[in-house]
């Protein structure tokens, strides 16, 4: 059947049975109602942190309620139940309106099994070795519904898959060159995950480039650094490139270099800088760490160290470093910078 004809049947179908129609859309209206009522009533008696499984059981009392609204309206509305789905999906009706009823209940069908597996496959990952990550799961995805496409061409449209892919030809070819860039990302992808690689929460610096890992789909891996900013790197080039994991100290370090004046104590002035900057970060470092406090050296106007700080992830590098300065400011440890100006450096070094 021409694509003309069928739209044109089907379009006088919808015609034909607006009432019935608008029955549906105040059938569905009336499930939305209710289950947001339902929703608001289990989140007002369980308070405002619900427990996860409340959480779990509010969405499949949701999704039950979709679908038996769904199978009731279609019984009562149109006449159809689940008894007539075998008989649908047979080639023994050519009507416009088996059609349209083929194409929805595929559709349905399609989306209810992809969540119930998606669901699945959530669980199943959270319980094994292997990373939550949605790359895996995005591929199941698709085949489910490429197979429930190839299936509306067969069923619905009368148009045998095999034939058309034959009849795609050197076409085909050409896509396949097209897509090369994305299949060797998903290959890379699964041999990211399946190699334990990198997984969720992983800290990680490649190509001057460091965040955190958090997830892993079908193109690229997103990675968020501290700023907050979003690295969309490709999987093929985390599979290609050096990559090097840190831990999270390692991620927090930042390196505030400072010179000592020439003629201060250095013991006792590192003494005091570590109590007063222990003091300013304690509540904004990764617990069980502490700064740390070195010399490095000599210039020309006085004793060269760096303080290593380890903030939250939560808490911008700049931040600690901010707070650390203006806590040691106006102790008298540092070399100011007006006798960087006055002094040249043969004057420096003499005095050291």
């Amino acid at each position: 059947m021409p694509m003309e004809s069928l739209f044109t049947k089907l379009t006088e179908w919808i015609i034909s049975h607006q009432l019935e129609l608008f029955e549906l859309s105040l059938a569905m209206a009336f499930t939305a109602i209710t289950v947001n009522m339902l929703t608001k009533t289990i989140e007002r008696k369980a308070g405002k942190n619900p427990a996860p499984a409340i959480l779990g059981i509010t969405k499949t009392v949701r999704f039950a309620i979709w679908i038996l609204s769904s199978i009731a309206s279609l019984q009562i509305i149109f006449n159809f139940g689940i008894a007539d789905i075998p008989n649908l999906l047979s080639n023994s009706s050519h009507s416009t309106q088996t059609k349209f009823f083929r194409l929805i209940t595929i559709v349905l069908f399609t989306f209810i099994f992809a969540k119930l597996v998606t669901k699945g496959l959530h669980h199943i990952l959270d319980t094994s070795n292997l990373p939550n990550v949605t790359l895996f799961i995005n591929v199941v995805k698709f085949g489910i519904w490429t197979f429930a496409a190839l299936m509306i061409l067969q069923v619905v449209f009368d148009i045998n898959p095999a034939a058309m892919f034959t009849a795609l030809g050197v076409g085909g070819i050409a896509v396949g060159f097209g897509l090369k860039d994305t299949l060797a990302n998903i290959i890379s992808g699964f041999g990211l995950m399946a190699a334990h690689v990198i997984s969720p929460g992983d800290f990680i610096r490649i190509n001057n480039m460091e965040g955190v890992v958090r997830d892993l789909n079908w193109r690229h891996t997103l990675v968020v650094n501290r700023d907050g900013n979003e690295l969309r790197i490709p999987n093929s080039v985390l599979n290609t490139a050096a990559l090097e994991k840190l831990t999270p100290a390692n991620e927090a370090l930042v390196k505030m270099p400072f010179t000592l004046r020439s003629d201060i104590d250095a013991e006792e002035a590192i003494a005091k800088m570590r109590q007063i900057t222990a003091k300013t970060v304690k509540t904004i470092s990764i617990p069980g760490t502490k700064p740390l406090i070195r010399l490095t050296g000599f210039d020309a106007y006085g004793i060269t160290g760096e303080i290593s700080l380890f903030p939250r992830r939560d808490i911008p590098q700049k931040i600690a470093v901010s707070k650390t300065a203006h806590a040691l400011a106006g102790h008298g440890f540092f070399a100011s910078e007006t006798n960087r100006e006055n002094e040249s450096p043969s004057e420096g070094i003499v005095k050291a």
